[in-house]
C-alpha cells in the first residue's frame, strides 16, 4: 500500500511538472507577444514626440512623454527566471493570489541557477510552501504574501515565504501545527518540504509574529557524495 500511495503521488507529481511546463511556456509567448506591442508602440509615440519638438509644440510632447513612462509601467516583467519550473510555480501562484485578493509581490535575485534541485522536488517544496502562505493570507483583511529568492552566500540558497495569518498557530515538537479541519493531510505539506530540505543539507524555519507567519527554507547548492 505504501508503495502504491508513493507511485500515486509521483505520478501526480509528474503530472504538475508537465502541466507547469506548458504553463511556463505559453507565458513565454505571451510576454513575447506583449513585448513586441510595447516596442511598437514605443517607437510610435517616439517618433510622434519628436515630430512634436520639431513643431516647437514643447508642451505636447512632455504630455506625450509622461504617457510613454506610463505605458513602460503598464508592461510588468513576468519572467521572474529561466527555470521553467520554478518560474511557472511562481507566476502561477501570483496569479492565484491577486485574483483571490492578496497583495502578492516577488522579488528573484538575479542570475539564480536552481539546476541543483530535481523538478520533482521544486514543485513539493515551493509549490506547498506558496499554497500554504496564500492560505493563510485570504482569511485576512488586506491579506498579503511576499515571496523572496536568493542566494545566503555562494553555496546556500534562500526561499523565503511571508504572509499575513489570523492568530497564532498551535506548536508542538518545534514544528506548527495545521489550523485547517484536515490536519493529517495538510500536516504532510510541511514534513515532505523538511525531508526535502534534508536532501539538500538545508532546514525549514517556521516563525509566527503578530499576525505574520514567515517560511524560510535554506538549502546548500553543494550536494551530497557518497563514500
Amino acid at each position: 500500500m505504501m508503495k502504491a500511495a508513493r507511485d500515486q503521488q509521483n505520478s501526480r507529481l509528474m503530472a504538475q511538472k508537465a502541466e507547469l511546463e506548458e504553463f511556463h511556456y505559453k507565458r513565454m509567448e505571451e510576454l513575447t507577444r506583449e513585448y513586441g506591442e510595447y516596442i511598437h508602440e514605443l517607437e510610435h509615440t517616439l517618433r510622434t514626440i519628436r515630430q512634436l519638438r520639431e513643431n516647437d509644440r514643447e508642451s505636447a510632447a512632455v504630455s506625450l512623454a509622461a504617457s510613454a513612462v506610463s505605458l513602460e509601467r503598464h508592461f510588468e516583467r513576468k519572467l521572474y527566471l529561466s527555470d521553467p519550473i520554478v518560474n511557472a510555480i511562481l507566476t502561477e501562484k501570483e496569479q492565484t493570489g491577486r485574483a483571490k485578493g492578496l497583495l502578492y509581490t516577488v522579488q528573484v535575485s538575479p542570475g539564480l541557477n536552481l539546476d541543483f534541485i530535481e523538478d520533482i522536488d521544486k514543485i513539493s517544496m515551493f509549490g506547498n510552501l506558496l499554497d500554504n502562505g496564500t492560505e493563510a493570507a485570504v482569511q485576512t483583511e488586506n491579506g498579503f504574501v511576499k515571496v523572496s529568492l536568493h542566494m545566503g552566500n555562494k553555496a546556500l540558497f534562500v526561499f523565503k515565504v511571508e504572509n499575513s495569518c489570523t492568530g497564532l498557530f498551535r506548536e508542538q515538537r518545534g514544528s506548527y501545527l495545521t489550523t485547517k479541519p484536515d490536519k493529517k493531510s495538510h500536516g504532510f505539506g510541511v514534513r515532505k518540504v523538511r525531508e526535502l530540505a534534508l536532501k539538500y543539507n538545508g532546514i525549514l524555519e517556521l516563525q509566527q509574529g503578530e499576525g505574520v507567519f514567515t517560511a524560510t527554507l535554506i538549502l546548500s547548492t553543494v550536494q551530497k557524495t557518497d563514500n
